[in-house]
This record gives structure tokens, C-alpha cells and sequence, in this order.
């Protein structure tokens, strides 16, 4: 096709979806409409038959995936969210196909009309969603572990069994998705009426998280043969945490590498800015352009790097997010100077300069409130161990250090 054909044809779609988009908002109302897609279109194809089988069929076979991953997701909630997928799966491969055909038809090309078939696809989305859900739970449940286990020693030392350790787990809001697991365990045991040993075992054998299964296996089979669970979850415990000074190590070592990294950058970016402006060319130009996207993408890998890296505790990684007014402020402040001084460098400067200072703020009154908690941490310690001393438990401690005391 000669290019003038094709620039014919877009100028000709152009015109036609502009008059047809000025039509549909001057006649059509969008709220009505959007109600009539959300709730009268989506009731009609989902009381269709074969699109009821689908979603009752999808739902019959996600069900137990879901959870056996640890999902606190329903059969009435599941169903319904399945409907959503399905009848928006239905509507986007419509629109596809019939996108798909006229393209087909205007370029001569069959082919594309093979791509149309791609919308349905999207059908698939909650098997893909089972999928990255059950990957993050094994990684999650595998960083949690190790304060769950010290948590389950704290219980047993003071006398109480794994299964009220599961309960306290559920009551509070330490864990995520061990609070997830402790009540599936808690619901096989108080409603299906399993005893603690079928229910660890059962649920040691939906996770590829091979220290969880061997926790739950070894502490199963002790509290069933009767042995020393107190020793055993010492012995878990020293595991655990070797384990997790090596993630930390590794860390290091890669932080590291990427600050050597960030130290090379900053000797040789200056050197290509100071060559460029000195230049005063249209390729000049260009190499700041450059330099600056490639500033940006680099330091939005290294971020990515850093947290994926970075070694999480019980309760996640804390991130101070950047609020909507800093990232407005630094944009505006950008577009201002560079309009009043026509230098690229200096309104970069100015936003990144305001972004950090905003920002800077909020984290060191951040650092603060950490630095304050942490004060009276080794107080509280201190006040355990007499109470240890006394021949208190853990536990009895505990409670009695803050019921007493008053702490930060």
C-alpha cells in the first residue's frame, strides 16, 4: 500500500471517529449508559446458560485453588468476581473481533482478523491471578516465618499449644498471610473437627515453601508423639534466623555493588552534561535529553532492585510513598523554570531539589517516630527479663511489662 493511500485511510478514520465521538456525547447520555453496560447488559449475558456453566465451572475449579493458596475469598465471592471477569472477557473480545474484522477489511488482510480472537483471552485472567497470588504467598509466608516461630515459642513457653498461637495470630495484625493460614488451620479445627495434627499436615502440603512444611511437619508430629515442642521450636527458631542473617549479608553485598555503581555515575554524568552544554548544539541538546531519561529510568531500576533485594520482616517493608502535592509541586516548579530561563538543567534542578526536600521532610520526621519506639525497646527488655527472673513466662512477662509500664 503507498503511503499516501495509507495516510488517506487514517485522515478518513480520523474524521469518522471524531464525528461519531462529538454525536455520541452530544446525544447519548454517558451516565445512563455506563449504567446500562454495568448492571442491564451484564445481568442479560450472564443469565445466559452456556455463560452460567462457564462461570459455575471456573468457579468449581478455582475454589479449592484459591484456597489452598491462602486466599480468604468465598464461593458467593468468587463467583461473582469470576462473572465480572467473564462478562468483560465476553465484551472486550467482541469489541476486538469486530476491530479485528474492519481492519481486516480496509487493509485487505485476513490475517488481522485472527487477532480479534485474542479479547476472549482475557477469560483466563483468574487462573493467572491463582498463579501470582500463589507465588506471593510462599514468598511472603517464607519472610513471616521466622517471627511466627519466635511468636509460637512465646505461647508454648507460657503453656499454650500451637492452636492458641493460631488464635492470638488471628486476633492482632502482625502477619498478613499467616494470620490467613492461622485462620484456615483455626476453621478445620473448631468447624470441620480435625484434630491440630491433620489440620498442620494438610496445610503443610499446599505450599512450596519448604521451611514453612517442615515446621508444620515437625511440630505435627511432635505434638502427636508427645515430644518437646519447646525445644523444637528453639531449634527452629536458631534456623530461622541464621537464615535470615544470610538474606542479609547478601543484601549488603548487593546494596554494595549498586552504591560502587551510583559512584561511577556521578563522575562520569557530569563530565557528558559539562562536554554537551559546552557544545551549544542541536546534538548537545540531545545528549542532555538523553542523559536525563536515562537518569530517570535508572533510578526507577534501582528502586525496583533495591525492594526486590531488600530483606522484609513479619509485617513488610515500610515505604514512605510520595504524597500526589510533592510530585504535582516538582512538575509545576519544572515547566515554570524552564519556561522563564529556557535551561533544561536548572528547572531539573529545581524540581528535584523541591521533590527531595518534601520528601526528605516526611522521612526524617518518619526516622524520628522509629528512633523514639526504639528507645524504649531495650527498657522493655529489660523489664521481661525481671520478670523472667521471677519465674515468670514470656508471655506472663509480656503482658504484665505493658500493663505496668509505660512505653514509647
Amino acid at each position: 500500500m503507498e503511503p499516501s493511500t495509507l495516510l488517506l485511510y487514517i485522515i478518513v478514520f480520523a474524521a469518522v471517529s471524531n464525528t461519531a465521538l462529538f454525536l455520541f456525547e452530544k446525544y447519548v447520555h454517558l451516565s445512563s449508559l455506563r449504567g446500562w453496560m454495568k448492571v442491564g447488559l451484564r445481568e442479560k449475558v450472564l443469565k445466559l446458560k452456556a455463560v452460567r456453566n462457564l462461570v459455575y465451572d471456573i468457579a468449581a475449579d478455582l475454589v479449592p485453588r484459591y484456597r489452598n493458596a491462602g486466599v480468604e475469598k468465598g464461593s458467593e465471592g468468587l463467583v461473582e468476581y469470576i462473572g465480572e471477569i467473564v462478562y468483560y472477557s465476553i465484551v472486550l473480545g467482541v469489541v476486538t473481533l469486530l476491530s479485528a474484522a474492519a481492519l481486516a477489511l480496509v487493509f485487505n488482510n485476513m490475517l488481522l482478523a485472527v487477532f480479534g480472537i485474542t479479547g476472549f483471552l482475557t477469560i483466563l485472567y483468574p487462573y493467572l491471578d491463582y498463579l501470582l497470588i500463589k507465588g506471593e504467598r510462599d514468598k511472603a509466608i517464607y519472610n513471616e516465618l521466622a517471627f511466627f516461630a519466635f511468636t509460637s515459642y512465646i505461647c508454648q513457653e507460657g503453656g499454650r499449644n500451637l492452636d492458641r498461637c493460631l488464635q492470638h495470630v488471628t486476633e492482632g495484625s502482625i502477619f498478613r498471610w499467616l494470620k490467613t493460614e492461622s485462620k484456615i488451620m483455626l476453621t478445620d479445627i473448631l468447624i470441620h473437627t480435625q484434630n491440630l495434627y491433620a489440620s498442620l499436615r494438610a496445610r503443610a502440603s499446599t505450599t512450596k515453601a519448604t521451611l514453612y512444611r517442615r515446621f508444620l511437619d515437625g511440630y505435627a508430629g511432635l505434638h502427636a508423639t508427645g515430644g518437646n515442642l519447646l525445644s523444637y521450636l528453639e531449634h527452629q527458631i536458631e534456623l530461622l534466623k541464621n537464615d535470615f542473617k544470610a538474606k542479609t549479608s547478601q543484601y549488603v553485598e548487593k546494596a554494595l555493588m549498586v552504591s560502587e555503581i551510583n559512584i561511577i555515575l556521578t563522575v562520569i554524568l557530569p563530565m557528558i552534561v559539562l562536554a554537551s552544554a559546552s557544545t551549544g548544539s542541536v546534538v548537545g541538546n540531545a545528549i542532555q535529553v538523553a542523559t536525563i531519561c536515562f537518569i530517570a529510568v535508572y533510578t526507577f531500576t534501582v528502586v525496583l532492585l533495591i525492594n526486590s533485594i531488600k530483606p522484609t520482616t513479619g509485617t513488610g517493608n515500610v515505604k514512605l510513598k510520595p504524597k500526589v502535592f510533592e510530585v504535582a509541586l516538582s512538575i509545576t516548579l519544572f515547566i515554570v523554570f524552564f519556561l522563564l530561563f529556557s535551561h533544561l538543567w536548572l528547572a531539573a534542578a529545581a524540581a528535584i531539589a523541591v521533590f527531595s526536600l518534601t520528601y526528605g521532610c516526611r522521612g526524617r520526621n518518619k526516622l524520628k517516630e522509629e528512633r523514639q519506639l526504639e528507645e524504649s525497646l531495650p527498657n522493655f527488655v529489660r523489664d521481661i527479663a525481671d520478670y523472667k527472673a521471677a519465674g515468670k513466662s514470656i508471655f506472663e512477662g509480656m503482658t504484665l511489662a505493658i500493663r505496668e509500664k509505660a512505653y514509647n
